[in-house]
């Protein structure tokens, strides 16, 4: 009994027990290489996807920067590198400008309204001037009888003016008339010229005290000659400065004004312009320093 089982198991046709169990064991190894395969085909292709994201994130930032008008920041991490983008834009510049617009003057002009001859005066000046500044040709016409202009003719523009003088040549027909400058441009001016009558003129005039005294109070005195005297005025300088007094007639042909005070050793002078009814014009001269005296302040 004991050797047929023994002659089944040795025997080739009898059913074979370690055959299934080879099936199983290399069934199960099969399954550990091809989980180990899985497995390691899974975490190749996630380090690759892992490292391709990072490449595609750090391209895109670079690509893609922004263009806004505000800076920004942008932090990029992969592959065990952090990198800190920062864009920036380009600083705005403005600009300005200043448009002005400079109204020119008269073409030509004179410096004094009038041209007036004193009685006994035979000279007188006045200047001609220009706002062109490219220049303007002007000539000096109508000039009264028994005198003569000097120039005659000149440019004048914003720097460059010409002083014209006018002299009465004779005496016995040089009446008021009026001077007209005409500009190469088609201006003109007119000026008034103005001859004094020989029975109308400022006879004296004279200081009281004479010399001033600084502290003291003084006055002027003018006589004047002649009839119809509309007004008399004393133009008086000073270390101070220039004061236009009107005077009054007191007696006579005497017309007085009171003096400002001035400094001791300083000069007290002006002018005496009287003026008739016509428009005739006569004047008079006076100068003096002025002394110390018990009254003078400083």
């Amino acid at each position: 009994m004991n050797e047929r089982r023994r002659f089944r198991r040795s025997s080739p046709d009898a059913p074979q027990g370690i055959i299934p169990v080879l099936t199983v064991v290399a069934g199960l190894v099969a399954v550990v290489v091809a989980t180990g395969l899985s497995l390691s085909g899974t975490n190749g292709r996630t380090a690759v996807a892992r490292h391709g994201a990072a490449a595609s994130g750090k391209g895109a930032a670079v690509a893609g920067g922004s263009t806004t008008a505000v800076p920004t920041t942008a932090l990029i991490r992969g592959a065990g590198v952090t990198t800190l983008f920062v864009t920036t834009t380009t600083p705005i510049t403005t600009t300005s400008s200043t448009t002005s617009t400079t109204i020119a003057g008269p073409e030509i002009a004179s410096s004094t309204p009038s041209i007036v001859f004193a009685s006994g005066q035979t000279t007188a000046t006045f200047t001609v001037t220009g706002a062109n500044p490219d220049g303007v040709d002007f000539s000096v016409t109508g000039v009264p009888p028994g005198m003569q202009a000097s120039p005659t003719q000149g440019t004048v523009s914003q720097s460059q003016s010409v002083t014209i003088t006018v002299r009465i040549t004779d005496p016995t027909v040089a009446a008021s008339g009026t001077i007209v400058l005409v500009g190469s441009d088609g201006s003109r001016v007119s000026i008034p010229v103005i001859v004094g009558s020989s029975s109308f003129s400022v006879t004296s005039v004279t200081l009281n005290p004479n010399p001033p005294v600084c502290g003291t109070p003084g006055r002027l005195t003018a006589v004047v000659t002649g009839s119809n005297v509309k007004s008399v005025v004393a133009s008086v300088v000073t270390s101070a400065g220039t004061s236009q007094l009107s005077m009054s007639q007191t007696s006579g042909g005497a017309w007085r004004v009171a003096l400002p005070d001035a400094a001791a050793g300083s000069l007290l002078s002006g002018t005496v312009t009287a003026t008739d009814a016509s428009g005739g014009v006569a004047m008079g001269n006076f100068s003096a320093t002025v002394v110390s005296g018990p009254n003078c302040s400083g």
